[in-house]
C-alpha cells in the first residue's frame, strides 16, 4: 500500500504534469505586455533555454507575458517545454519553429518582448 503514493509520483513526473526545470530562468513581462504592440517579427526555433535561435538574427532573449506558464515535459532522451497562455492553452513547445511579433527591448540585454502572439511555422 506504501507503493500507491510512489507510483503516482512517478506517473506524474512521467506525464510531465507540471515538473519544472531548475536550470532554465524565464523572464517575464511584469505588466502583463499592456504596454506593448508588436512592432518586429522574428522566425526561428524556441531553444531548450526558452529562447528564440532566429534565422535573421541569432539567437535572442524572449522575454513572455506574465500570465504565461512553463511546463516542464521530461523525456526518454531530452525534454521540452510547453508554453501554456493565461487559459492554460499550448501555445509554443520548444524545438517547434514559430514567428513571433514583439519589440526590442535594449534594456533587458537586447531581448525580445513577446507580444504579438506566436504562430507555428
Amino acid at each position: 500500500m506504501r507503493l500507491a503514493p510512489v507510483a503516482a509520483a512517478v506517473a506524474m513526473i512521467l506525464s510531465g504534469c507540471g515538473v519544472v526545470d531548475p536550470g532554465v530562468a524565464v523572464h517575464q513581462d511584469l505588466n502583463n505586455n499592456t504596454h506593448c504592440a508588436p512592432e518586429k517579427f522574428l522566425v526561428g526555433q524556441l531553444t531548450e533555454r526558452l529562447a528564440l535561435q532566429s534565422e535573421e538574427e541569432g539567437l535572442r532573449g524572449l522575454i513572455w507575458p506574465s500570465s504565461y506558464k512553463f511546463r516542464w515535459s521530461p523525456g526518454l532522451v531530452t525534454g521540452h517545454y510547453a508554453v501554456l497562455d493565461e487559459n492554460g492553452g499550448v501555445v509554443a513547445v520548444t524545438g517547434a519553429r514559430y514567428k513571433i511579433g514583439g519589440l526590442e527591448f535594449v534594456a533587458a540585454g537586447n531581448a525580445f518582448w513577446v507580444c504579438g502572439g506566436l504562430t507555428p511555422q
